[in-house]
């Protein structure tokens, strides 16, 4: 078995991720896991994000969803039972500690790579890229993580999400201090990264060392 497909959306609202919700759906045949532990669960409770999230995919008939908010001790068998893995937005430097300190983010790659489609969305998305400084545009870097490196899983590509086209001499900033080249989503936009190549969903742009051009 080869490689999975990543779903990596820009961050916006269940109507701006509609398209690519939908052609994640297609691949859930028995069960979802659901990861939200990027959000700040003082505003947004756990349990009213799994009720969110099973409101997504309802609309697509689907509704086996299975939420982890504690992701030490699990294995590579756990994550067998499940199609996809959800991984919700939120701070970024938060959700790379984490996952770093259980070394969950060892089995996603693993998981990934023997077939698994993970769905990033924001901060979800911005991990599955070479490096998650992109995300200092819009997080604070309250945890001290100081290792930033992601799971590079996007052809050396590092993810920025929320894009809004005056932000442009930010990201090309961070492209440039930290030798990057970046895929910029907004958040009506999102990719699809298959075996034989990436697919967008609305306008996303590439940045590279000083160059800035709309992905096709």
């Amino acid at each position: 078995m080869g490689k999975g497909t990543l779903f990596l959306s820009g961050g916006g609202s269940e109507n701006d991720s509609y398209i690519l919700d939908k052609e994640f759906a297609k691949l859930l045949k028995n069960k979802l896991l659901y990861i939200p532990i990027a959000i700040n669960e003082a505003k947004h409770p756990y349990s009213e994000c799994l009720k969110w999230i099973k409101g997504v995919f309802r609309q697509f008939n689907f509704e086996s969803i299975e939420m982890w908010i504690d992701l030490s001790g699990r294995t590579k068998q756990d994550m067998l039972e499940f199609d996809g893995v959800y991984i919700g937005g939120g701070n970024t430097f938060k959700l790379l500690k984490q996952l770093k300190d259980t070394k969950f983010d060892k089995l996603l790659i693993d998981y990934y790579k023997n077939g698994g489609n993970i769905y990033g969305g924001s901060a979800g998305a911005i991990i599955m890229g070479k490096d998650i400084i992109t995300a200092s545009k819009n997080d604070t870097n309250e945890v001290g993580l100081k290792d930033t490196k992601g799971l590079n899983l996007i052809n050396s590509f590092s993810i920025c999400c929320h894009y809004k086209p005056e932000e442009g001499e930010i990201v090309s900033e961070l492209v440039n201090a930290h030798k990057l080249k970046v895929i910029a989503l907004p958040e009506d936009a999102g990719i699809i990264v298959r075996k034989d190549g990436i697919a967008r969903i609305g306008k996303s742009l590439i940045f590279n060392r000083n160059k800035k051009k709309v992905m096709y």
